[in-house]
């Protein structure tokens, strides 16, 4: 009797042990094959339902006279042959062929792994609602190079942070070393995808989130893994990671992370950067590259300091090696292989707010230069069936917010906008990074949201803006809005900020401008014509709190030059002006100069006190809030824009709503909406003798508008610029010139 109830437990013992199937891939592995197989082999004891196979891709050297001698030893080690040789297709065959298991357990030849460790990825599983266990790998070399790149490799210099490099943390994760997995949860994903030579792993995983399994990093398990042996084999490993993951996220384009894009889009930065120094034989343009290069020589005295070996020199180089590598390998992979969209079992149709029509674009305005017309863009965009989205900076002290939470990602200069923190030398460099930061933001966002378009309004470093529309025109069309013909209206700009001013719009998809002047100064700029669309600046209302339209004690007529003061404004034309403007008509107006300087105002002062200009002149040289700047509007009597040269001006644009006189230089929208002499006066640039003439008549016949301009409603201006996305759009391009002059006639005849 009491045999028989032994047997049985022990008979229930063994049916309570979970049925394991190891897969080891080969090829070529007469050095390492063996070890392994014993390590493995040894947990036997503990799992007697445990069967470990040697899938072999065809190869030339013993590995598979020392599986087969140790398969006649273990009768649980087989032994199977891999038609398609990668190592995605022999795990697959194995799990196919042992689909009754419960747990598929991975191992690559070249790894060294520890003592129960079949154990513990059996216990990680059972414990928990992972579907997948994935561990941390331990580089560690025997030569003088491959710990060099051990060393590189276990850190951000080399793996950009990745947890299952020498990561210590665990918990749930998108993707790691794959160890374990429940069999029937990888093959219901179809297991890993055998057209992928590389990185199967990571598209796996994507796939295997989509399904609704789980993968958890459980850093008590590691395994050592031996790095490559020279120079050669390191780049070609590198190269090949990285064609692996332009497919990934080409297919998959939610998994690409910031340290993966910042390889290449650093690579290809420095490459522009090198290629301008020599084109303009300047040397400032070899600034980022220069820093780079900085960086690896601090890395490699790093490691041969602290690791007190001269072969900690090798490390800077090293690490150039992996990040060139990657970065063509992942550019190469965008030539060399066409990937389609990988489509969610779970979302076999556009949601529903999509099918009638509506496009979802990312609009972004990195400083929030024109909040404003964002607003009311937004606005028109919305009549228009498209769903904006804002990626912008975070507010500041005393600003309004324009869009809801749902509508904006404060995604640039998040710790770096005004950095008071940094000395004031590293401020620039700084938000230039930032501004990295945020157009790598911008990358992983636009496939967050599932976003139809782009949308650049402002660029404000046409290197890495240009590098950025590169890559989002991958996977959508990409636009922007040019505000300015002449980039910053002629104001002097730094290097990285010139350079190549022209590059985003010859990369861009289309590109959009509010007047024909702009739009035929960039055809002869060699822009092409065919992407270029006219979309008319809309009027912007005041915002906050308007006051009652009230004169108070000064009863003078009042002028107003307000906004940013800068060269192009011209308020250097407008002191000349006044000077000549006759001393009895001086005494009946005032001139009000609001905002803040962006310029060095100390000689335009002193040329006011010289012209004694002190009793006409108000002047207001700070910031001003909404209520502030609205009560100055109200309050004035007659706009003046005395500027050097202007395409679309916003500070004209909400003053036009106000419906008083004008007085503005014939440039850009000025000319085209001002009827001289009957809602304004227009004058020569940058003549203070007609402009002094046109202020004194205005003094001496305060004079009403006559007839309105007629500005183009912000619901047409959203239709026609909804049409200019959709001709882009794929299902469109045949009937894109249809389309836009059917959009170019809803602006005119609104």
């Amino acid at each position: 009797m009491a045999i028989r109830q032994l047997s049985a437990l022990v008979t229930d013992m063994l049916s309570r042990q979970p049925r394991i199937v190891v897969a080891i891939p080969t090829l070529n592995e007469e050095g390492a094959i063996g070890d392994i197989l014993r390590t493995l082999a040894s947990e036997r004891a503990c799992f007697p339902n445990l069967d470990i196979v040697v899938a072999d891709g065809g190869s030339r050297d013993q590995t598979i006279a020392i599986v087969q001698d140790m398969a006649k030893k273990w009768p649980f080690v087989h032994l199977i042959h891999n038609e398609k040789v990668l190592q995605s297709a022999g795990v697959n065959e194995v799990a196919r062929r042992f689909c009754n298991t419960d747990i598929l357990v991975r191992c690559d030849a070249h790894a060294a792994y520890p003592a129960r460790y079949i154990e513990q990825l059996a216990v990680a599983l059972q414990r928990g609602d992972a579907d997948s266990i994935v561990v941390p790998m331990d580089s560690a070399g025997h030569t003088a190079f491959e710990k060099v790149v051990a060393w590189v490799s276990d850190t951000p210099v080399g793996s950009g942070g990745s947890g299952h490099r020498g990561g210590q943390r665990s918990g749930f994760v998108d993707h790691g070393h794959h160890a374990a997995f429940r069999t029937e949860a990888f093959l219901s994903v179809g297991g890993y995808d055998e057209s992928f030579r590389h990185n199967e792993d990571a598209e796996f995983d994507c796939r295997f989130a989509a399904h609704g399994h789980r993968v958890f990093l459980d850093a008590a398990i590691r395994i050592g893994y031996r790095p490559r042996s020279g120079f050669r084999s390191l780049w070609r490993q590198y190269f090949n990671y990285g064609g692996g993951r332009s497919r990934t996220v080409r297919r998959h384009p939610s998994s690409l992370r910031t340290r993966q894009f910042a390889v290449p889009f650093h690579f290809a930065a420095s490459l522009l950067s090198i290629a301008c120094a020599v084109l303009f034989q300047n040397a400032g343009f070899l600034a980022w590259p220069s820093l780079y290069l900085a960086i690896l020589s601090f890395v490699s005295f790093h490691f041969a300091l602290r690791k007190q070996d001269f072969a900690g020199l090798l490390a800077g180089p090293v690490a150039f090696t992996m990040h060139t590598a990657w970065a063509l390998g992942f550019f190469w992979g965008l030539v060399s292989f066409r990937e389609a969209r990988w489509k969610s079992p779970h979302q076999t149709s556009r949601p529903a707010e999509r099918v009638a029509g509506a496009i979802k674009v990312l609009l972004i305005d990195p400083s929030r230069f024109t909040v404003p017309y964002d607003a009311q863009l937004s606005a028109g965009l919305a009549e228009a069936d498209v769903a904006p989205i804002w990626a912008t900076r975070p507010l500041r002290k005393g600003e309004h917010e324009e869009f809801s939470p749902q509508q904006r990602f404060e995604i640039f200069y998040r710790r770096f906008d005004k950095a008071e923190f940094l000395p004031r030398v590293l401020r620039k460099p700084a938000k230039a990074v930032a501004h990295l930061a945020g157009l790598l933001r911008v990358i992983l966002l636009s496939g967050q949201t599932g976003a139809d378009v782009v949308h650049f309004q402002w660029m404000l470093l046409p290197l890495f803006d240009a590098i950025a529309i590169f890559c989002l025109r991958i996977r959508r069309p990409v636009f922007v809005t040019v505000h300015d013909s002449i980039p910053f209206n002629g104001d002097r700009l730094a290097a990285l900020q010139s350079f190549a001013n022209d590059l985003p719009l010859r990369l861009a998809t289309g590109v959009i401008v509010h007047t024909n002047r702009a739009r035929d100064l960039l055809i002869s700029r060699g822009i092409n014509a065919g992407k270029i669309a006219v979309v008319p600046h809309g009027p912007l209302p005041l915002t906050g709190v308007v006051p009652a339209p009230e004169r108070g004690t000064d009863r003078r007529w009042t002028f107003l030059l307000f906004g940013q003061i800068k060269p192009y404004k011209g308020l250097d034309i407008l002191i000349e002006a006044l000077g000549a403007i006759p001393q009895e008509l001086r005494q009946k107006a005032r001139v009000i100069v609001a905002g803040v300087p962006r310029m060095e105002l100390s000689g335009i002062l002193h040329r006011a006190e010289e012209l004694k200009l002190s009793n006409m002149l108000d002047l207001r040289l700070a910031y001003q809030t909404n209520e502030e700047l609205n009560a100055l509007l109200v309050q004035s009597d007659c706009f003046v824009f005395p500027y050097r040269q202007i395409d679309a001006s916003g500070a004209y644009y909400l003053a036009q709503s106000l419906g008083k006189w004008v007085i503005a230089s014939r440039v850009g929208v000025f000319e085209d909406e001002i009827l001289d002499g009957a809602n304004g006066r227009l004058v020569t640039p940058e003549d203070p003798a007609e402009l002094s003439g046109a202020l004194a008549e205005a003094i001496q016949n305060k004079p009403e508008i006559a007839v309105s301009s007629r500005p183009k409603g912000w619901p047409a201006i959203g239709q026609a610029t909804a049409a200019f996305y959709r001709s882009f759009l794929p299902q469109n391009e045949a009937s894109r010139s249809e389309t836009l002059t059917a959009a170019a006639m809803a602006t005119r005849n609104d």
